[in-house]
């Protein structure tokens, strides 16, 4: 088991971490969240989305804070 965090993208293409939605679950989770992303100025250096492209839900494995 896993911990992962939850991510948010807008329309517009803004993502927003969310703090406080974090699951444990299995690396099958990211079955769901097909289309994978690097991301800049966060913690988690890559998130998985639902959606390609526009407003989407996202999750990233949970990096621990030093």
């Amino acid at each position: 088991m896993s911990e992962f965090i939850f991510y948010f993208r807008t329309e517009e293409g803004r993502i927003e971490r969310l703090q406080n939605m974090i699951t444990v679950a299995s690396e099958s989770i990211l079955s769901a969240y097909r289309y994978e992303e690097t991301l800049r100025d966060f913690p988690e250096p890559t998130v998985f989305w639902v959606k390609q492209e526009g407003d989407s839900i996202g999750i990233a494995p949970l990096i621990p804070s030093r």
